[in-house]
């Protein structure tokens, strides 16, 4: 059903990744509503997109989704096109942990991935429509079919909770 690889970068290539979303200077934009299910006036996140629908990306961001999808590239000896790519900012409002909506990142598509990266560790994590879950763990890759249904459960023991979602197509 899924795919779970940890330490899934380089430690030189993690920092670099780190270092460009942490900068003070990386600009986050208000998501009031994380997805089409969201009810809740506080299921909210930050994110910026950089990829939307088939390759319409934002120039600087390429070298660093080129470093997120090697690894998984050169393991499976294949190339991949972006369909989306985009990265989340969870906040912990209330120190109450909740579920930000089941859904799919891509709906009517049998043949796209979902690799979601994470920057950070902490209780948050994602659930599947089946209930089982992944933690948040730094440096780890979640690979799962894009059409698979499920959703963002937010943190209570930070103030964020950060990853970077790639939908992608084996080519």
């Amino acid at each position: 059903m899924y795919e779970i690889i940890d330490n899934y970068l380089k430690k030189e290539d993690f920092v670099k990744i780190q270092k460009w979303v942490l900068n003070r200077d990386f600009l986050w934009h208000f998501v009031d509503k994380p997805n089409v299910t969201s009810t809740d006036e506080k299921q909210f996140q930050f994110g910026r997109v950089f990829v939307q629908y088939d390759n319409v990306i934002v120039n600087d961001v390429v070298e660093y989704l080129k470093i997120i999808l090697k690894p998984y590239c050169k393991n499976k000896n294949i190339q991949v096109g972006i369909n989306r790519a985009k990265i989340n900012m969870y906040i912990n409002v209330d120190n109450k942990s909740r579920g930000l909506g089941i859904h799919q990142d891509i709906e009517d598509e049998k043949n796209y991935k979902t690799l979601l990266f994470y920057l950070d560790t902490n209780d948050g994590c994602t659930e599947f429509e089946n209930g089982e879950r992944v933690e948040t763990v730094e440096n780890r890759a979640l690979i799962f079919d894009a059409h698979l249904h499920h959703q963002t459960i937010t943190q209570t023991n930070s103030l964020f909770r950060r990853n970077i979602n790639i939908n992608f197509k084996e080519l």
